[in-house]
């Protein structure tokens, strides 16, 4: 087995090598981070809630004088909820704990704010350039950018704890949660403010479409993670693989919605009834599609693990039963 010490800890293991290569608990310093450490992730989950509530609270309303707000958020998650809770149940393998779901679904919202600043100077950069300038905005810095966001959120945390490379998935599926519950809210608190580009009914039901995207895009980039966990050797072209793909997914969905509301169609006095109907059809088939391509995957996986155990454990905890 190879010696994962530094090379002073292999030949002076017989010296006290504190802070020099080696660390222990000694000073009041160290057992102060060593319990802050032990808390980051409740303390991660608790700023996330708060950043969360402060945006429902924009600009003085406050989620007791205009509850609507927070319910609205609730209703636009409902479809990416129910997608992560089956991404999650069809887990082969045993169950992830749910603090450790909280906290990647934490920092899904946390991250939230660094995709916005990134894409902010990108599109004021891109957007001297006519049409193209916006459809490399959506395909260079908006797929890549959020996908990576939310990729972030589960390698900062999970992903020394997969124990299969189906927990990627999930955990994929989470930060995406995360991710949308965010975006939804700030883009529901605009409508009520009345700047937003959609009535407020429209706009909850746009959001509503558009979270399972988030989710499925994230569990895709999630499951190539966990993949990369347990080939070490190949890890980084593993990991890029599933970062592009997610990647490309999310950017053509961009373009393609964005692009077909600026032919004018929403403005079309026939034509403009039947936009809800067209994007509603275009998401199931669009969404539908990286769909089967994530669940053909659990579901190969699902059956190699079968094979493998040969049904022989409780995926509850996964021992043999």
């Amino acid at each position: 087995m190879t010696d994962e010490r530094d090379p002073v800890g292999q030949h002076l293991d017989d010296r006290d090598l504190y802070e020099i290569s080696t660390w222990e608990e000694r000073s009041p310093l160290d057992r102060f981070v060593v319990g802050l450490s032990s808390h980051l992730a409740g303390l991660a989950g608790l700023l996330a809630l708060l950043l969360l509530v402060g945006e429902l609270a924009t600009s003085g309303f406050s989620m007791l004088e205009r509850p609507t707000i927070g319910l609205l958020t609730l209703l636009s998650v409902v479809p990416a909820f129910a997608l992560v809770w089956f991404i999650w149940h069809e887990d082969a393998t045993k169950k992830e704990p749910l603090g450790r779901l909280f906290v990647t679904f934490s920092l899904g919202i946390l991250l939230f704010g660094v995709a916005v600043a990134m894409e902010v100077g990108a599109e004021k950069l891109l957007s001297v350039v006519p049409f193209v300038g916006q459809l490399a905005f959506y395909v260079l810095v908006v797929g890549p950018v959020e996908e990576v966001i939310k990729w972030t959120a589960v390698r900062a945390y999970a992903y020394r704890r997969f124990e299969s490379v189906v927990d990627g998935a999930v955990y994929g599926a989470v930060a995406g949660l995360g991710f949308t519950t965010f975006e939804n809210a700030s883009y529901i608190t605009w409508s009520v403010l009345g700047a937003g580009q959609l009535p407020l009914v429209q706009m909850v039901g746009a959001r509503a479409l558009v979270g399972p995207g988030h989710v499925l895009t994230s569990a895709i980039a999630g499951y190539y993670l966990g993949l990369a966990r347990f080939n070490r050797e190949q890890a980084i072209p593993i990991v890029v693989k599933g970062l592009l793909i997610a990647s490309v997914v999310h950017g053509v969905y961009d373009v393609l919605v964005t692009e077909g509301y600026n032919l004018g169609l929403v403005k079309h006095p026939t034509l403009s009834a039947y936009v809800p109907l067209v994007y509603l059809a275009f998401v199931l088939v669009y969404n539908g599609a990286v769909g089967t391509f994530l669940f053909r995957k659990l579901l190969r996986y699902r059956r190699a693990y079968d094979e493998a155990v040969g049904g022989n454990r409780d995926r509850r905890t996964d021992r043999p039963r």
